[in-house]
C-alpha cells in the first residue's frame, strides 16, 4: 500500500492489494483446470510465507529460552500446515486427462523449485546443501538459503536448550557439522525419554516436544498428500522438473528422530493399531506388554477400551483390558 495513502482512503481491496493478487494468474492454455492448478500453488506459497514468518522468530525465542511465545507461533504454523494439507484435496479434483492438457505448458517448472519450501525444510533441519544449486539463477534466493544453512536449525536450537537446562548433551552433538544430516543421538533421546517420563518436572520442554512432533506430523501429512495427489494425477511418470514422479514426494519425511521413541508415541501406536483392528472386522491385536513401557501400554489399553465401548457397545471393561492382550473386556469373548 502506498505510504501516502491516508487512513480514510484504505479499503478492503487496497489494504490486501487485491488488484495485483487477483491479476497474478496467467494461464498458458485454454484448459479449464489450469486456473485451479495456478491458484492452489499460489495459495500454498502464501501459507508457506506465513509459516516462515512464524518459524524464524519461534527459533529465536527457543534459543533465548522464551518458550511461551514460541508455543503460540509453532501452534500457528501447525494450523497453517493444515491449510496446506487441505489444498491437495482441491487439486486432486484434477483427473489425469485434465492434467495432460496443462502439463505441456509447464515447461521445466516444478514445485521442487519452491524456494520457500526449501527454506522451511532447512529451518526444520532437513538440510542438503546441494539443493541450493537449483536456485542459483536467483542470486538473492540462493544467498538466503546459504545463510540459513549457516544457522542452527529449529531442532538444533531445541537440543541446545536441553543442554542449557542441565541435560547431558555431548559437545559432538552441540558442535555438529551443519552440512551433514542430523544423526540420532542416544544422549538426546535419553533426555526426551526422561522428559516424557517426568512431564510435571519439565512441563515446558514436554510441551515443546509435542509442538515439534505436531510440526513433523503435519509436514509428513502434507508430503504424503502430495505423494497421493501426484500418484493419482501423473502416476510414476517423471515430474516436470525432472523429479521421479511419485518417488520424490515420499522421500525424507522426518526431522526429529530423537523424539520418536517417546513412551507417549508408543501409546499412540498401540491405539492406532487397535483402531485399525476395529475397522477391519474387529480383529484383536494381541500385543505383549513391553516391560519398560508399562505406563504407556496401560494408557493405550485404557484408550482402546473407551474407543471399543463407543464403537461396539461391548461394555469397554477397562479393568480387564489392563491385564493381558490389548483389547477391552467386552471384546475378550471374541
Amino acid at each position: 500500500m502506498p505510504a501516502n495513502r491516508t487512513q480514510e482512503e484504505v479499503t478492503y481491496a487496497s489494504y490486501l492489494d487485491l488488484d495485483r493478487i487477483l491479476s497474478a494468474q496467467h494461464p498458458r492454455s485454454d484448459a479449464q483446470d489450469e486456473m485451479l492448478f495456478i491458484i492452489v500453488h499460489q495459495a500454498s506459497e502464501l501459507w508457506l510465507k506465513l509459516c516462515l514468518h512464524e518459524l524464524e522468530p519461534a527459533r529465536e525465542a527457543i534459543a533465548q529460552d522464551r518458550l511461551r511465545p514460541a508455543f503460540k507461533m509453532l501452534a500457528r504454523v501447525a494450523r497453517a500446515q493444515e491449510q496446506l494439507i487441505q489444498s491437495w484435496n482441491v487439486l486432486s479434483t484434477m483427473t489425469p486427462h485434465d492434467y495432460s492438457l496443462v502439463r505441456p505448458h509447464l515447461g521445466t517448472s516444478s514445485g521442487f523449485q519452491s524456494a520457500q519450501y526449501r527454506l522451511m525444510e532447512f529451518i526444520l533441519g532437513g538440510r542438503k546443501p546441494n539443493m541450493v544449486t537449483m536456485h542459483e539463477a536467483v542470486p538473492d534466493v540462493a544467498e538466503k538459503l546459504r545463510a540459513e544453512l549457516a544457522r542452527p536449525s529449529l531442532y538444533e536450537e531445541t537440543v541446545r536448550l536441553l543442554a542449557k537446562r542441565g541435560f547431558d548433551i555431548p559437545e559432538t552433538v552441540l558442535n555438529r557439522d551443519r552440512d551433514q544430516p542430523w544423526e540420532k543421538s542416544d544422549a538426546v533421546e535419553a533426555a526426551w525419554v526422561h522428559i516424557y517420563q517426568n512431564p510435571h518436572d519439565h512441563w515446558d520442554l514436554y510441551e515443546l516436544a509435542e509442538k515439534l512432533v505436531d510440526l513433523e506430523y503435519h509436514f509428513q501429512r502434507w508430503r504424503f498428500g502430495h505423494l497421493k495427489t501426484v500418484e493419482r494425477i501423473i502416476g510414476f511418470k517423471r515430474g516436470t522438473g525432472g523429479t521421479a514422479g511419485v518417488g520424490y514426494p515420499g522421500e525424507n519425511l522426518g526431522y526429529f528422530a530423537d523424539i520418536t521413541p517417546r513412551p507417549a508415541g508408543l501409546a499412540r501406536r498401540y491405539l492406532l493399531r487397535f483402531r485399525a483392528d476395529l475397522a477391519d472386522g474387529g480383529r484383536i491385536a494381541r500385543q505383549r506388554r513391553p516391560d519398560d513401557h508399562e505406563h504407556a501400554l496401560g494408557h493405550a489399553r485404557g484408550c482402546a477400551a473407551a474407543l471399543c465401548e463407543r464403537r461396539r457397545g461391548c461394555g469397554g471393561d477397562e479393568s480387564r483390558s489392563l491385564s493381558g492382550p490389548l483389547h477391552c473386556g467386552g471384546c475378550a469373548r471374541g
